[in-house]
């Protein structure tokens, strides 16, 4: 679901599947873009029972070491969305770490438990790339360390934004910021503007404010929408708001947008 060419081969093996145990999950955090296993999961439902006539013989579950859907978002929306989960019949298990994947067996790490399944799609394990470390740049937890408002690293004139980055949030649901491509979009623009007032001599500053937005795609030409900002405190400001189609419509002009000017 991160990568073309298994995307590619994940809708042949989605297209020739005729029922049974699907499992999609986390196998450990942190990973990019926090929607996607849950999106991945919704929208398989939908084209399951919709779609290929499944709906009696399929049986989708989720599993991820987090405590909740959506963790930086807070329990509210986390919970929000969880129960919508439930309501598509979606079995999840949280707080569970996965170590091994067997021929039709995913298993937790500490054996409590066994999914079955015939088709599984799990979160690749997301680390920094290997020269980025062998530089020094990453601390213990293995990301690289930067000043929230400004990206500086420890290293004078050394800036870092997306998901190579950890980016503290000392007043939000989980100490560092998620690794989404909003945020990365918001750090860039700032790192850049900076870069170019240092160079020209000119120019104020500009501070990176936690600022987001994400779509969650649920199927059935809809999705629900998440915004707020990340950096607030006492703690951060962020809606939720339900599954529609008028999300799924923003969404589409959204990617186009993107598509266009950076490819």
């Amino acid at each position: 679901m991160y990568d073309l060419e298994p995307a590619e081969k994940s809708t042949t093996a989605i297209e020739g599947f005729s029922g049974g145990n699907t499992a999609i999950g986390v196998p450990r955090i942190p990973f990019k873009c926090p929607a996607a296993p849950y999106e991945t999961a919704l929208l398989l439902d939908h084209h399951f029972k919709e779609k290929k006539g499944l709906g009696d013989k399929t049986k989708i579950r989720f599993f991820t070491p987090e405590g909740l859907p959506l963790p930086s978002a807070g329990p509210e929306i986390g919970n929000s969305a969880l129960e919508f989960m439930k309501s598509r019949g979606i079995v999840s298990n949280f707080k569970v770490k996965l170590t091994e994947v067997r021929p039709g067996e995913a298993i937790y790490d500490d054996g409590s438990m066994i999914i079955p399944f015939d088709l599984l799609f799990a979160v690749p394990p997301h680390v920094c790339p290997k020269p980025v470390a062998e530089a020094g740049l990453v601390d213990q937890t293995g990301w690289i360390p930067v000043d929230p408002a400004t990206m500086q690293t420890r290293l004078d004139n050394v800036y870092a934004i997306g998901d190579n980055t950890s980016v503290p949030t000392p007043s939000g649901f989980v100490p560092f910021l998620p690794k989404a491509g909003v945020f990365a979009h918001g750090r860039a623009e700032a790192v850049a503007h900076n870069i170019a007032v240092e160079i020209k001599g000119r120019g104020a500053r500009k501070m990176y404010d936690g600022g987001g937005a994400c779509f969650l795609m649920t199927g059935g030409a809809r999705a629900a929408f998440v915004k707020g900002n990340w950096y607030s405190k006492p703690h951060p400001e962020i809606s939720y708001h339900e599954p529609r189609r008028t999300f799924y419509m923003q969404r589409a002009p959204f990617e186009k947008y993107r598509m266009h000017h950076w490819f």
